[in-house]
């Protein structure tokens, strides 16, 4: 059974497949947007918390941290919402990968208040989901970063052009080290279409931010001057 059919089933069957109690503290769930958790434990999902504003790097404050007064990135912002360990990181499981799809709205509202928070040429731009290679698509019809883009547009009222293509079919990059990693996905992105002067690209998961590095450096390149990125939650 493809993904497409397994959405359409009625939640009573598709409740089958996720457990049937809140995978925080163990409750029964109650019947909100963000089952099977609870929305006490949804709520209290470990936010990310104070970062540089550049490239979203945990530190103690909220200053520019010293990699990035070296080495300037390409980007104006970038904001991660939670932790990618705990509950968080159950959530994203559920939903990538168990069919959780009654997360995407509320994940997306994760983003909400970073998506509001950024620079002032930052307001009305459209989103740009993270897009992966055809192959990787095979079988399924959706994308991680897609639906998560497609929920905050809505929620937000952005535009979500798919601005990026992925011409090449590389290793995941989990499997990875830093290093490996920015080997790996250099060359991986390319732009299509026109480019607007302001853009802010969207993704699930950041570990070491090189696929978002990557991502951003093509489109400054075709001609985005004011960039921002934002992700569901980040390893610490």
């Amino acid at each position: 059974m493809n993904l497409s059919a397994l959405r359409a089933l009625p939640d009573a069957l598709l409740g089958h497949l996720l457990p049937t109690a809140c995978p925080s503290c163990g409750r029964e769930p109650d019947v909100t947007a963000c089952r099977p958790f609870c929305s006490e434990c949804f709520d209290g999902l470990d936010p990310w918390g104070p970062a540089c504003p550049l490239c979203g790097r945990r530190i103690p404050g909220d200053e520019v941290c010293g990699p990035c007064r070296l080495d300037p990135p390409p980007q104006a912002a970038m904001a991660h919402a939670l932790a990618y360990e705990g509950g968080a990181r159950e959530a994203l499981h559920l939903w990538k990968f168990r069919g959780a799809y009654t997360l995407t709205a509320p994940l997306a509202g994760k983003l909400l208040p970073l998506l509001n928070a950024l620079p002032e040429p930052l307001r009305k731009a459209p989103l740009v989901p993270v897009p992966p290679h055809p192959w990787r698509l095979f079988g399924k019809d959706y994308h991680p970063a897609t639906l998560l883009a497609r929920a905050l547009g809505e929620a937000a009222g952005r535009a979500v052009h798919p601005l990026l293509t992925k011409r090449t079919l590389h290793r995941p990059q989990s499997a990875l080290d830093r290093a490996a990693r920015l080997r790996n996905i250099r060359g991986t992105f390319a732009a299509r279409g026109a480019v607007p002067g302001a853009v802010i690209v969207v993704d699930d998961v950041c570990t070491t931010g090189a696929t978002l590095r990557e991502a951003l450096t093509v489109l400054r390149r075709a001609g985005a001057r004011d960039l921002a990125a934002v992700t569901l939650a980040r390893t610490p």
